[in-house]
């Protein structure tokens, strides 16, 4: 096991984990991740969290708007969760997707909970550490990352601690 890093919303972020553990345990496992969305946001609602769902966030390219992304919720104005209904294990794809709203948003820190197997799958994302203006060929994944770190470490050695 790695070790734990110590971040200033870690009250926050355990307390999410704990409802999604809470929704995951009532729901299960093999909904639509609209649900889960909904019920994120009453077990939020039921602890008088602040949240915001379905953020939206512009990106730009230079001094262009080039697209909106919305996140699923955010959390304490802080902490970014993005929620899945997938059967298989998370990928590099729902990783990026994360990073990119930290980059985007500029945000210390996020979630990503999977419903969609027999256990809750979470994984807390940090934004990296080398991160350029995002470019025109960037926008795929919305980060650039040093590549003397892509090419020693996988994407989720470098992003979940």
């Amino acid at each position: 096991m790695g070790n734990l890093v110590k971040h200033s919303s870690d009250k926050i972020t355990y307390k999410v984990i704990g409802l999604a553990m809470e929704v995951h345990s009532r729901l299960g496992p093999g909904l639509k991740e609209q649900i889960y969305q909904r019920a994120m946001e009453e077990a939020l609602e039921s602890e008088n969290m602040i949240y915001e769902p379905q953020r939206q966030m512009e990106v730009y390219f230079g001094q262009r708007l080039v697209g909106l992304l919305f996140m699923d919720i955010l959390v304490e104005n802080c902490v970014v969760i993005e929620l899945k209904a997938l059967s298989n294990m998370v990928t590099n794809n729902e990783l990026a997707q994360v990073i990119t709203y930290l980059k985007v948003g500029g945000y210390e820190i996020g979630l990503l909970l999977n419903f969609g197997r027999k256990f809750l799958q979470y994984k807390r994302i940090f934004p990296p550490n080398n991160v350029t203006e995002v470019t025109e060929e960037d926008l795929r994944f919305g980060v650039k990352v040093d590549p003397k770190y892509a090419k020693k470490r996988s994407m989720s050695d470098r992003y979940i601690r």
